[in-house]
């Protein structure tokens, strides 16, 4: 249903530009920026976007996406201003119809509720890892530990009554700097849904207000993610309990949406699934290759070292000296161990330039690029 402009400006003054607001398939809020005039006309019939903003190939054809909701002001903003929440008008694009189906079959879940955990750093150094807001280490629920960011959480609550977001409260979570939204239950999950990236938007624009950064990552500085679910099912209800518990008995077809909540995720699940297939063996061909120039570059610096430590009376005997300082010389005693040399740095060349991955494994990739440039940084440190 097309929203009405003319409710708004009766509430609200003039915006001075309009956000068009639509979630792509990570649910991050994308859009376009409109001049205030173009207010009834994205009301009305919305706007024209790419898809590949959306998460699509970069080709096809401009997505029609309309309101599903009244304009709301953006109080956080440094003028008057206005947002309008839109979804892709075409079937092939608007994934809420897939919800929209699950929310209408009976599955015997009723009624959801959604907390938003959130990070506040401070605008670091463009080198250095920002830093949490607050390092104090309060336990976990303690009301002094929002006190720092009173401002911001004022705000958002302003902000929540203001675009009808349904915040309840706010707490202090385990951690620096680390703290815990509420959102009020509701009986439909898209609206909650919904509602969720708005609060999302609303925390971040906030924040960035007061010159901080807003992370919703759910553990920045460890290698985790946290996901909890409670279900409140109607046991009375036989029919719904049946359908629910053989819902939850299915436990890769609950995970699966949740850790792979896009195409994006799913190449994660198969190893190998990073590089194309069809570079897989150029791939190991330039790990073996850039491994050989590896070794050899390894002996050949051992060979400085000795003659050097050598030089420096480490190596008490003349006749070793000479005879490392002869081999460095001669090419490592062995001319056709340049060769190899050459032909395994070509070899490595070419696959780089082409694009190839250093190998498939994700850690043989780390530790081989790490050993490389660190004998290399070595040997022109060590001859300089």
């Amino acid at each position: 249903m097309p929203a009405d402009p003319a409710a708004f400006l009766r509430d609200h003054p003039e915006p001075a530009w309009v956000d068009l607001l639509v979630p792509d398939l990570a649910g991050r809020l994308k859009g376009r920026r409109l001049a205030a005039d173009r207010l009834d006309s994205a009301c009305a019939g919305g706007e024209a976007l790419s898809p590949c903003h959306l998460g699509a190939e970069e080709d096809a054809a401009p997505v029609s996406c309309r309101p599903i909701a009244e304009p709301a002001p953006v109080p956080w903003a440094a003028e008057d201003a206005a947002q309008i929440f839109c979804v892709p008008d075409d079937p092939a694009w608007n994934t809420r119809a897939v919800l929209e189906r699950q929310a209408k079959a009976d599955h015997g879940v009723s009624g959801f509720e959604a907390r938003i955990e959130l990070h506040l750093f401070e605008q670091g150094d463009p080198v250095a890892p920002p830093r949490p807001f607050s390092s104090a280490n309060e336990a976990r629920g303690a009301l002094n530990a929002l006190d720092p960011a009173g401002d911001i959480w004022a705000g958002l609550l302003a902000a929540s009554e203001i675009q009808n977001l349904g915040i309840t409260g706010i707490e202090s979570a385990e951690g620096e700097g680390r703290y815990r939204m509420r959102l009020s239950p509701d009986a439909c999950p898209m609206r909650l849904a919904d509602r969720v990236l708005l609060a999302r938007r609303a925390a971040a624009g906030i924040a960035a207000r007061a010159g901080l950064i807003a992370s919703f990552m759910s553990v920045p500085f460890t290698a985790a993610i946290p996901v909890r679910l409670t279900f409140r099912l109607d046991f009375a209800n036989d029919a719904q309990a049946a359908r629910a518990a053989e819902i939850l008995g299915d436990g890769p077809g609950v995970a699966l949406p949740l850790f792979a909540a896009n195409a994006n995720a799913f190449r994660l699940f198969a190893e190998s699934a990073a590089p194309p297939p069809e570079v897989e063996g150029r791939a190991l061909v330039h790990g073996l290759s850039g491994a050989a120039f590896t070794l050899l570059g390894g002996g050949v610096l051992g060979a400085w070292a000795k003659r050097d430590l050598g030089a420096l009376g480490v190596i008490d005997d003349p006749a070793a000296v000479d005879a490392v300082r002869d081999a460095v010389q001669n090419g490592g005693g062995s001319p056709e161990y340049w060769g190899v040399a050459v032909f395994s740095l070509l070899l490595a060349g070419v696959c780089a330039v082409s694009g190839t991955p250093l190998g498939t494994k994700r850690g043989w990739r780390k530790v081989e690029l790490s050993a490389r440039s660190t004998l290399f940084q070595l040997v022109l440190t060590w001859q300089a």
